[in-house]
């Protein structure tokens, strides 16, 4: 498939003297034209149009002869008429060739608004350079015997020299444009004056649309073959609102029938307008409703694609589809059954493949491209919905008796068998029925549909298939490209749909599971309801049970109830309508839970007791043992460590093996003693936090006999942390002492507030440290802290309960709920949870949905109990909550440390007086590593406040740092 060529303005010429071919690459070489500058003598066109480039055709003026003035379109018409005089010499010139200058100006003055040049070509630059020097030369000549008063129609260009100097033919391309503009001005106003004497016309007897139509397109050609495509366009806008005030007025009684009953109607290209001679139909008033819409729709197309604007033709075809469609739909009888959904299906992809031809032939931005791509989409999805209305076969009878709906062919496709009379396939007959009288299709109605693949997909139902899911995944592609998300979760799931109507049942499952993780950020019960239900009957039919508990515990999560019912794993839907009977089905739906869990296989479940915490929990469904996986303490630099502790109940378990990765994905293998030959694997990846809650910077304070180390502690912005210890633990020669009382209280933090621990490092002469300090705090944010208090009071309150089973629902629970409702800025100053009340009211759900009816008093009072127990919890610090941080400290070094003294010769003295100081620069070795061999030769410069002090003597020089030296300066 090729993209057109755009129409060109047309130039004839003539040579004497000598051959088009001489001349043309000359000619040539100035196209295309630039910087055309038109100004309309039109009121409603206000400013100045620049035409960037134009391309233009030059044809020898004897092509032209074929045709008579009167018969040829002003816009076929050469533009400008050019002579081109070969001749340099006077005396051929009087001799032969202003004979046929003046033959040539007669021909062309004959014809209708003619513009014409004359050019003298002289032969090379010498040629040219003679010209000029001379006096009554041919160009003189020509002027003096064919120039008008008014303008000057004669130009002399070098030949040969274009290439090496643009500037001898800019006279000739500024002429040339000139009569360019001027033609087209001619044009545009006799054109407007036949458009505007037409319109008056309308409302006269015998008036008719297509006279008009032909005038306003001549009109819309002018600027098109000019470049002006945006004037072009406006034209044809202004058709199309004038068809349709026409037809409302006068009922299209101009254009006769319908159409669309040519052979291959369904299928013909939308945006090609060389497939039928649209033109001549139009003029011999034969044209039909079908044709001229798509004409004109082309037309528009055409001169958008020109200008770059791909979305909008993707947009405007899309509405006219839809627009035309309707139409079409009340000539349904007349068309032809399946002719509509043939046309929408040819019209929609052929608009995508032309503007996908020309997105890739065009430097299109990255806006304007993700805008087409998102109406290709809904291209391709309406072309998708098609072909699911096709059947394999249908009886004529069949098709009669359903011919009672806008959406007629899709009931056909579901009586057919074809697809289900089901979600989603369903959805485009919700729509009002049309009330229009149907006429029966008569036996033996011609069929409408022409295109192969819709044909194969009509006959046969594994080409029905192929076709109807390549569509779709088009359309995927297309809504993801341009981030559409919920569009293409639709048309997953009609490919899950087609997939369970065909009796793919895995296939069909695997494509349902994917689909309702996407709607629970959004909120969107009903669908994601609906998509489990579909996915529990899958996952029971394949026996799938641990797929099948986990999407039925999400079923719960999300509502059971959607569209008109509520549905249930053992319970009839009739039995529950509108909300009754919910408690039954609460319990129901838990009783199947129950039934669910235990036909599973593996019966160990995994999870961490907090969002923030480091300790997992790996739980058996029969309380046979726990499993605690913690991650005490973090060293920088430091192999990574976790322990596990196993808690055991009833049962024992054996043979337990852990595999564990950094990014914390836990593998467990293990045995119980009930089914002591059976394996049980158990994979769970956990997301673990590995950012610290603190940073900490150290700034270094070098003396001459110690180093003082000032560690700054800041917490993330976020959480609130406490700070019981920070100890720099020293090395072999290197002695460290905390300016902190070893009794000091703990430390809180608030998220802006920061910590300075102050170290003094005192190192020996002769030693030589080996390794790095490590500085050591002790720490624990106060969620943290919190967490570890509740859980340690509600494990003192359930262990000796009869519900210390259910231990972990209880911990999970009631830590969620306590860090919810504590204020842990309030809870920072005293450590009390006195705030901490059971309400019963907010409980009712999370206790009825995990105990039985018998258990739910127990598990009541039991709450109650705990929170008792938390309100009067003592503020004590828990030591399983702290955490330690090891940092290695590198000792810091200085090549050499100067201490400076200035030693003034008098204690007294008076404002004006000088006064005799001495310097002593006494340097310093002991942070030097390795220790300096040699002396070092330093340089000084005395600087000061020059305004308040005015210096004298030596104020820059040189000295030799030695060891245990010290160097006076007077």
């Amino acid at each position: 498939m090729s993209l057109p060529t755009r129409k060109r303005i047309s130039i004839s010429y003539t040579v004497i003297g000598g051959s088009w071919s001489s001349i043309a690459p000359e000619v040539l070489r100035q196209l295309p034209l630039k910087n055309l500058h038109w100004k309309s003598k039109s009121p409603t066109r206000i400013g100045i149009s620049t035409i960037q480039s134009l391309q233009v055709d030059f044809r020898p003026l004897e092509s032209y002869d074929e045709k008579s003035g009167g018969a040829v379109p002003l816009a076929e018409r050469p533009y400008l008429h050019l002579l081109f005089v070969l001749c340099d010499d006077n005396e051929s010139y009087r001799a032969t060739v202003r004979s046929q200058i003046r033959e040539w100006l007669d021909g062309v003055t004959s014809r209708p608004n003619h513009e014409w040049l004359i050019v003298n070509v002289a032969a090379g630059r010498s040629a040219g350079s003679k010209f000029y020097q001379r006096k009554g030369s041919v160009v003189d000549k020509i002027r003096a015997d064919f120039n008008t008063a008014k303008k000057d129609r004669c130009v002399h260009v070098a030949q040969g020299v274009s290439a090496e100097d643009p500037t001898t033919w800019a006279d000739f391309m500024i002429k040339v444009k000139e009569g360019i503009i001027t033609t087209f001005d001619t044009n545009v106003s006799v054109y407007e004056e036949d458009v505007r004497k037409a319109d008056s016309q309308r409302q006269l007897e015998g008036w008719q649309y297509t006279t008009f139509f032909l005038q306003k397109e001549a009109l819309a050609d002018c600027f098109e073959t000019m470049n002006l495509q945006e004037e072009a366009l406006i034209q044809y806008d202004e058709l199309e609102a004038s068809f349709f005030q026409t037809l409302k007025e006068n009922s299209a009684a101009w254009l006769g029938k319908i159409g669309g009953l040519s052979p291959g109607d369904d299928a013909l290209p939308l945006l090609e307008t060389t497939q039928k001679p649209y033109r001549q139909l139009i003029m011999t008033n034969t044209i039909t409703i079908f044709d001229f819409r798509i004409y004109l729709f082309a037309r528009q197309a055409a001169i958008l694609f020109d200008l770059g604007r791909i979305a909008e033709v993707a947009k405007r075809g899309a509405f006219f589809i839809s627009q035309f469609a309707r139409t079409l739909r009340e000539n349904q009888d007349t068309l032809g059954p399946n002719f509509l959904e043939s046309w929408t299906y040819s019209a929609c992809l052929n608009i995508v493949d032309q503007c996908t031809l020309h997105a890739a032939s065009q430097d299109v931005d990255r806006a304007a491209l993700d805008s087409f791509v998102a109406v290709k989409a809904e291209l391709l999805d309406l072309a998708r919905k098609q072909v699911r209305l096709f059947p394999p076969c249908l009886s004529h009878a069949l098709t009669n008796s359903l011919l009672r709906s806008p959406h007629q062919l899709d009931k056909i496709g579901i009586s057919s068998g074809h697809l289900p009379l089901s979600h989603p396939f369903s959805m485009s007959l919700n729509e009002y029925a049309s009330e229009r009288p149907v006429k029966p299709l008569p036996a033996g109605a011609r069929d409408a549909v022409s295109r192969k693949d819709l044909l194969d997909a009509i006959a046969n139902l594994e080409s029905f298939d192929k076709l109807y899911v390549e569509l779709t995944n088009r359309s995927i592609h297309a809504y993801q490209t341009s981030r559409r998300k919920r569009c293409s979760l639709k048309l997953h799931a009609s490919l899950a749909a087609l997939e369970d109507h065909r009796g793919h049942l895995s296939s069909a499952q695997k494509l349902y599971s994917q689909l309702p993780p996407h709607y629970v950020d959004h909120r969107w019960v009903k669908i994601e309801s609906s998509l489990l239900s579909q996915c529990t009957r899958l996952q029971g039919t394949l026996d799938l049970p641990k797929e099948q508990l986990l999407s039925t515990l999400a079923l719960i999560r999300a509502g059971v109830e959607y569209s008109s019912n509520v549905w249930s794993l053992s319970m009839d839907q009739d039995e529950v309508r509108n909300g009754e009977r919910m408690e039954e089905l609460a319990e129901g739906l838990m009783e199947d839970v129950r039934r669910l869990s235990s036909m599973l296989s593996k019966d160990a479940r995994l999870g961490a007791t907090g969002t923030d915490s480091d300790v997992l929990l790996v739980e058996d469904v029969e309380a046979a043992s726990i499993v605690k996986l913690q991650i005490p303490i973090v060293g920088l630099l430091a192999e990574p460590t976790l322990d596990v502790s196993i808690s055991l109940y009833e049962n024992d378990a054996s043979a337990l093996t852990g595999r564990f990765w950094i990014q914390l994905s836990i593998v467990v293998e293990y045995f119980t003693s009930k089914r002591p030959g059976t394996r049980r694997l158990l994979r769970r990846a956990v997301r673990y936090p590995v950012s610290l809650p603190l940073a900490v910077n150290v700034q270094d304070y070098f003396r001459p006999d110690c180093l003082l180390s000032k560690f700054a502690v800041t917490t993330d912005g976020i959480r609130t942390l406490k700070i019981k210890s920070a100890v720099l633990e020293g090395v072999e020669g290197i002695q460290v002492k905390s300016c902190r009382s070893v009794n000091a209280p703990t430390l809180t933090l608030l998220p802006l507030q920061s910590a300075n621990f102050l170290f003094k490092v005192l190192k020996s002469p002769a030693a030589e440290p080996r390794g790095a300090l490590r500085l050591s705090l002790t720490y624990c944010s106060l969620s943290d802290e919190l967490v570890v208090k509740v859980k340690d009071v509600i494990t003192q309150v359930i262990k000796s309960h009869s519900l210390a089973d259910d231990l972990p629902w209880f911990l999970e629970t009631v830590v969620s709920q306590v860090e919810s409702s504590t204020d842990l800025l309030a809870y920072s100053r005293n450590g009390s949870l006195s705030h901490l009340a059971f309400k019963e009211i907010a409980w009712v759900g999370p206790v009825r949905v995990y105990f039985s009816k018998a258990l739910q008093e127990d598990a009541f009072a039991l709450l109650k109990e705990v929170y008792t127990a938390l309100a009067a919890a003592a503020p004590v610090e828990h030591p399983d909550a702290w955490r330690i941080l090891s940092i290695p400290v590198d000792l810091p070094t200085l090549t050499i440390l100067n201490t400076v003294r200035i030693t003034p010769s008098c204690t007294r003295t008076e404002v004006g007086q000088p006064l005799p100081i001495q310097i002593t620069v006494k340097p310093t070795f002991n942070w030097t590593n390795p220790p300096m061999a040699e002396p070092i030769l330093l340089s000084y410069e005395m600087n000061g406040t020059f305004d308040d002090w005015l210096v004298s003597g030596r104020k820059r020089g040189e000295f030799v740092a030695e060891v245990s030296s010290s160097v006076p300066f007077a």
